[in-house]
């Protein structure tokens, strides 16, 4: 295999790398509006492994400053699925805060809940001392 080869495979594999975190960060999202707490929690260790390829790959690319005006079509995609990244990693980020603070306010209610409920308990009652036989 030529260098050229090499290099065209290793910049493929990026591609698809980023397009796979691209879907996994859509499932992150689907999982943060239907509050799926071991769904988000399996999709974000999806997403650590596959940033972890990421990296891995990165190392192995030469010098982007290096490489040839024919390989531009594949940093030109890489850099539109890094920016289609950068986008939803913003919005699910702002995704899960909303979530996180719904899910305080909810704890607070309960908490508030448990609070009123202490407050009314039964009191013991003593038997009236006047009986007219009516009521």
């Amino acid at each position: 295999m030529t260098e050229n080869e090499s290099i065209s495979i290793a910049l493929e594999k990026q591609c698809s790398i980023y397009r796979q975190m691209f879907n996994v960060g859509r499932q992150q999202h689907v999982c943060i509006e239907n509050e799926d707490y071991s769904g988000l929690n399996q999709s974000f260790s999806e997403m650590h492994q596959l940033m972890e390829l990421a990296r891995i790959g990165q190392d192995c690319l030469p010098n982007m400053s290096e490489i040839s005006n024919k390989y531009r079509r594949y940093l030109v995609r890489m850099r539109a699925w890094l920016e289609k990244l950068q986008e939803q990693r913003v919005n699910t980020q702002r995704e899960a805060e909303l979530l996180l603070e719904k899910s305080r306010l909810d704890t607070r209610h309960i908490g508030q809940g448990r609070k009123a409920i202490r407050g009314y308990r039964s009191s013991n009652f003593k038997t009236a001392k006047f009986f007219d036989g009516v009521r």
